[in-house]
């Protein structure tokens, strides 16, 4: 008991650096009725052929990515008087490269957050891209709808949404924020995050890797090869839509499929819908 007892003390002193991780990181950057000060609407538009791979580099930011029957590549978003964007593109790498600057000493309110209705919208067309790169400090990252050979998203303080998307590696990384999956097909996905949930909804993939530090692991969906879930704090669930005779559950059957789970503190369960 006191094995346990030191976890989750220390569990709650790693959310409480998380909320200080999440206040020093934006003490000294936003007064956020200052940030999008007198906004502007700005449209970038690149062809199809041109753009194979998109990092983007944040500091707060609501980003969407969504795709249309189109041949352009399509960058609709806001500058305010202390926010603007250096938009680049490499040729030789087919590379658009977006980078935020906050130029201003602003203080950020949670409870007042004007961006969600300016967000950075990325319009793509109906082809797979190559790459896309994501760093983000605060905000919301939403993508559907999209084809990519690989996505990577590495935020501090924000929620990642994946929809109806087509990937092969898919990596994402959070301190802190919900990482949410939906009917999204992959090769391998890899999922982290020190405090807050994984949710997966109707996923099918070959290899999957998620790791919580406090936060639950909920899995619905199809596994190829295997699954592998590890939480310190928290519960674990999964859901297969495929038959118990195929898998091996923490050791335990004769199937080829392995679905292993560690929990710390917590519990795990494991459910087949045939």
């Amino acid at each position: 008991m006191k094995i346990k007892g030191w976890i989750i003390s220390g569990s709650i002193f790693m959310i409480l650096g998380a909320g200080a991780c999440i206040y020093a990181s934006t003490r000294d950057d936003f007064d956020i009725d200052t940030v999008y000060a007198d906004p502007d609407r700005h449209q970038v538009s690149y062809q199809q052929e041109e753009v194979q791979n998109i990092t983007y580099n944040g500091r707060v930011e609501n980003i969407i990515f969504q795709s249309k029957s189109t041949e352009v590549v399509d960058c609709d978003y806001y500058e305010g008087k202390y926010t603007t964007y250096e938009i680049n593109y490499n040729e030789n790498s087919k590379t658009l490269d977006i980078q935020q600057k906050i130029s201003h000493k602003i203080f950020f309110n949670l409870n007042y957050y004007p961006i969600e209705a300016q967000p950075f919208i990325i319009t793509l067309p109906q082809e797979t891209l190559e790459s896309i790169h994501i760093k983000l400090n605060v905000g919301t990252v939403s993508m559907s709808s999209i084809s990519s050979t690989t996505i990577d998203c590495d935020v501090n303080a924000a929620k990642l949404e994946i929809t109806s998307v087509n990937v092969n590696h898919l990596n994402l990384i959070s301190n802190v924020g919900q990482i949410i999956l939906k009917d999204v097909v992959a090769e391998d996905i890899n999922c982290r995050v020190n405090v807050s949930d994984i949710d997966c909804q109707n996923v099918i993939v070959d290899t999957f890797l998620g790791k919580t530090e406090v936060g639950d692991i909920r899995f619905e969906g199809k596994v190829i090869t295997s699954f592998s879930g590890q939480i310190n704090v928290g519960y674990c669930n999964i859901i297969l839509q495929q038959e118990e005779a195929e898998c091996i559950v923490n050791g335990k059957g004769t199937g080829h499929i392995q679905i292993d789970y560690k929990i710390n503190v917590g519990t795990g369960t494991v459910h087949f819908n045939e």
